[in-house]
C-alpha cells in the first residue's frame, strides 16, 4: 500500500496540472468503482464473521472462508517476497511511464496541455 501511495505522490508531483486535469475527468468513474469495491468488501466481511461466529472460535481454523483468506494472504506475501526485484522494477516502470506522459504532455514553452487548452505553468511549479 505504501508503494502505491509513493508512486501516486511522485506522479502527482511530476505531472501537476496535466495529470490532475485527467484524474479529475476520471473521478466519477473512480468513485463508482471504489464504491462497488467498498460494498463488496463490506459484504464479504459481514458474511465472513457471521459464519465464523456462528461456527464458534474452535472451528475458525477449519473454516473454508478462513483458509481461503489465509492462503490468499500468504500467497501474495510469498509472491512479493520471491520477486522483490520485479515489484521494484514494476514501480519504477510505472513512475517512468507517468513521467514520460507528463513530459510529452508539455509543449516547448513549458506549458502543460490540459485537453484542448493550454494551462500556464509558473516557473516555480516545475
Amino acid at each position: 500500500m505504501s508503494a502505491v501511495l509513493l508512486a501516486l505522490t511522485t506522479v502527482l508531483a511530476l505531472g501537476k496540472q496535466t495529470l490532475v486535469t485527467r484524474l479529475r475527468r476520471s473521478a466519477a468513474h473512480v468513485n463508482r468503482i471504489s464504491g462497488v469495491i467498498l460494498v463488496a468488501a463490506g459484504v464479504f466481511i459481514v458474511w465472513f464473521w457471521t459464519t465464523e461466529l456462528r461456527a464458534g472460535a474452535s472451528a475458525l481454523g477449519s473454516s473454508p472462508a478462513f483458509r481461503f483468506v489465509e492462503n490468499l494472504s500468504q500467497g501474495v506475501l510469498n509472491l512479493v517476497a520471491d520477486h522483490t526485484l520485479l515489484v521494484a522494477l514494476g514501480i519504477v516502470a510505472v513512475l517512468a511511464i507517468a513521467a514520460g506522459v507528463v513530459w510529452l504532455g508539455r509543449d516547448s514553452s513549458g506549458t502543460a496541455m490540459a485537453g484542448d487548452e493550454k494551462v500556464a505553468v509558473r516557473a516555480g511549479d516545475r
